[in-house]
């Protein structure tokens, strides 16, 4: 996680913190600032207590953009940072009501553990079910807390941009680069000397055994492009220590922006 406002973050933090102390699952919500795809999104419902905390209406999991768009427009709808405060007992309560088989396979293997260690044979045998759909999408004991830390995954190349410095023109550079007449776009060398000219919104990166050069808004494409990399073995070998798997491991979200 990215945070880039530390106090507001701090301050969303107490909040949670009593809403927590109240026996809720807290998960803080930031205010969206574009209709993207590639988070999940928070319905809001009535406000409890503390300013900005509000009952969780509803989970929704990365909608498409025209949905998003009108999420956003709604205000009714926050990302789903996917930070979270809650009491250990809440949601060992939480667990042994909607998932007892899970929790009843935790305590197992702590049973047949070490101290703080579960036995590592019976952990393995447990469901493998995400957080958000065992508890969260569940109970009637969520609440969000609505924050704008200048929070980012940094999921994507594009969101990489964003928090990037950047000079006059708008590009984030690093390492040897040169650039002319060349506006919005991201620049990566690790060794040789990449030299721009003409160009907008760009991505080029460059590493020992391989150079990437795409719209960096185009993650839909990002993903296609990884999809057929593994599909032609070109994710194999050297390349998995190499800017192919940083393509792949930053393809995951699908950022659009209008």
């Amino acid at each position: 996680h990215y945070i880039g406002n530390e106090l507001a973050l701090k301050a969303a933090l107490e909040h949670a913190i009593e809403a927590a102390n109240n026996n809720y699952l807290v998960t803080f919500g930031i205010k969206p600032s574009r209709a993207d795809t590639g988070y999940g999104y928070i319905k809001t419902g009535a406000p409890l207590g503390s300013a900005g905390v509000c009952m969780v209406e509803k989970f929704v999991e990365k909608p498409d953009f025209e949905t998003a768009h009108a999420y956003v427009e709604s205000g009714d709808y926050l990302w789903n940072s996917g930070m979270f405060v809650f009491k250990t007992k809440t949601v060992i309560e939480q667990f042994s009501y909607y998932e007892p088989t899970i929790i009843e396979g935790v305590q197992q293997a702590m049973a047949t553990g070490t101290a703080y260690y579960p036995e590592a044979g019976k952990y393995a045998e447990l469901v493998n079910k995400p957080f958000d759909k065992a508890i969260l999408e569940k109970s009637d004991r969520v609440v969000t807390v609505s924050c704008d830390p200048a929070w980012s995954d940094i999921g994507s190349w594009e969101s990489l941009w964003e928090i990037r410095s950047k000079d006059e023109d708008g590009n984030a550079l690093e390492g040897r680069t040169m650039c002319q007449d060349t506006r919005d776009c991201f620049v990566l060398s690790k060794k040789k000397l990449i030299a721009c000219v003409g160009i907008e919104h760009l991505i080029i990166a460059e590493t020992d055994d391989a150079i990437l050069i795409a719209d960096r808004r185009n993650a839909v494409g990002m993903k296609e492009l990884v999809n057929n990399l593994k599909a032609t073995g070109f994710m194999d070998g050297e390349a998995k220590n190499s800017l192919l798997l940083s393509i792949s491991e930053n393809h995951k979200r699908s950022t659009v922006q209008e």
